[in-house]
């Protein structure tokens, strides 16, 4: 399993505006924001993983990267199987439960972007 989800496409429209309002109802918390860079994050909490989006853009073509971050101490109760970085598509048994509240987070987004849904 790849470490981030990734996804690439065009679109001729700015989306920042767009971005910047799903995060706000999503409850992310902006950790970089340039032009043509934006990051996110939503703490998970001492047990939960943090959920990590970052949105790159090259003229009209952009590129969303997602992932999951779990914590030393999610990491150590399931000896080790989370990674530092894990992607949200569904599959594998680790962390099933955040990675579909990610998941069903990130795609909320990709669907006001009109692109396809992470399986």
């Amino acid at each position: 399993m790849n470490a981030r989800t990734i996804r690439s496409f065009n679109v001729p429209v700015d989306i920042w505006k767009i971005v910047e309002n799903w995060a706000k109802t999503e409850n992310f918390t902006s950790d970089e924001s340039k032009q043509d860079r934006r990051k996110w994050h939503k703490s998970g909490g001492v047990l939960n993983s943090k959920i990590n989006v970052e949105v790159l853009k090259d003229g009209d073509a952009y590129r969303l990267e997602a992932w999951l971050e779990p914590s030393l101490l999610t990491r150590i109760i399931t000896i080790f199987a989370a990674a530092r970085e894990m992607a949200l598509e569904s599959g594998g048994y680790v962390l099933v439960l955040q990675r579909t509240e990610a998941r069903d987070a990130v795609n909320r987004l990709l669907i006001d972007l009109g692109q396809p849904l992470i399986q």
